[in-house]
This record gives structure tokens, C-alpha cells and sequence, in this order.
């Protein structure tokens, strides 16, 4: 794999940090694209395993991805540079709204910016969720795209709140994990 600086890891994670609006979500297939795709630094499995550990650890999604992403890349290091860049856009954008609170929330621009994100983003999660389901499908993990279609439908049908999927999830690939292992044979 090729390397990177600390620097340009701060640089480019303050840079999509800057960019990405939208939450956690929004920052793996931008990560997925810059760190995998164009400089081929991570697999496609390390970032979804990244991305797992980051949606289940306290914190912001996108903080612990990136933090993540740049530990894996430069170690200690890497995840401190990638950590600050990362929240530091964030940081200056926040400061900045809520100084002026009153007057950006009053501007009609402003407003149909944010409903022109919402739509972005939406589409953006919609897109991810099927590269994830294609990615798993196409690496022969039938099993979790079945769990994760049935938490889906678990969760719109019955409107059962999604830490409980987490757990059923959690629960069903632990026995599963344990009966391959006591079923699985060594030639």
C-alpha cells in the first residue's frame, strides 16, 4: 500500500469534513472514494470494518471514521491528524451559524440550501445502503444482507426502534458464528 503524510491526512480530512454534509453516513462513500478508490491506502473490507466499529462507538460517526481511517493508515499519528481535521470544520461552521442565528435562519436562501442538502443527502444514504447490500451480496454474505433486509423491513413494518435490531443482529451472527464453528470440518 502507499503512504501518506499526517499533514495531507489532516488536510484531506478537514477538507471532506468541510464538505460533507449530512452526518457519519455521508462520509463512507467519500472515504470510500478517496482512500480506497483513488489513493488505495485501505480495503473495501478495512473501511467496512472501520465503518462498523465507527457507527457503534460513542461519538460522531464521521469523527470516529475518520479517526479511525487515519489510525489504520499512520497509526497513532495519523488518527490525531485526521481527528482534528475532521472536527474542526465543523467546530468554525457551528460557531459561525449560531452567531448569526437569527439572521441566516431568517434568509430564504438559506433555507432552501438546507432543504437542497436534505435532498442531496438523502439521496447519497439511499446509494450507500446499496453499495453496501451489493458489496456484501457480491462477497458471498447472503446471510447478512438477509439480516440486514429483514431488520429493514422489522423496522418500517413495525416500527421497532433500531438499538433492538442491533441486538437481534448481534445476537442471531453470534450463534450463527458459534454453530459454523462447532459444525465446520478440517480436511
Amino acid at each position: 500500500m502507499k503512504q501518506i503524510s499526517n499533514l495531507e491526512l489532516f488536510y484531506t480530512s478537514f477538507f471532506l469534513s468541510a464538505v460533507s454534509f449530512g452526518g457519519g453516513y455521508i462520509t463512507i462513500p467519500i472515504l470510500r472514494t478517496k482512500y480506497v478508490e483513488e489513493k488505495k491506502l485501505i480495503t473495501e473490507d478495512t473501511l467496512q470494518d472501520l465503518a462498523a466499529i465507527a457507527q457503534s462507538a460513542p461519538g460522531a460517526i464521521s469523527v470516529n471514521l475518520a479517526t479511525g481511517v487515519g489510525y489504520k493508515i499512520n497509526g497513532k499519528a495519523g488518527g490525531f491528524a485526521s481527528f482534528i481535521g475532521t472536527i474542526l470544520p465543523p467546530l468554525f461552521i457551528i460557531s459561525v451559524i449560531t452567531y448569526f442565528y437569527d439572521f441566516f435562519m431568517g434568509q430564504a436562501l438559506i433555507q432552501a440550501i438546507f432543504k437542497g442538502l436534505e435532498v442531496g443527502v438523502a439521496v447519497i444514504m439511499v446509494r450507500l445502503v446499496l453499495d453496501m447490500v451489493k458489496d456484501l451480496y457480491q462477497r458471498d454474505h447472503k446471510f447478512a444482507v438477509f439480516l440486514y433486509l429483514t431488520g429493514l423491513l422489522l423496522s418500517l413494518a413495525f416500527k421497532i426502534h433500531i438499538v433492538f435490531i442491533l441486538i437481534f443482529n448481534f445476537v442471531v451472527v453470534f450463534m450463527f458464528n458459534r454453530w459454523e464453528q462447532d459444525h465446520v470440518t478440517v480436511d
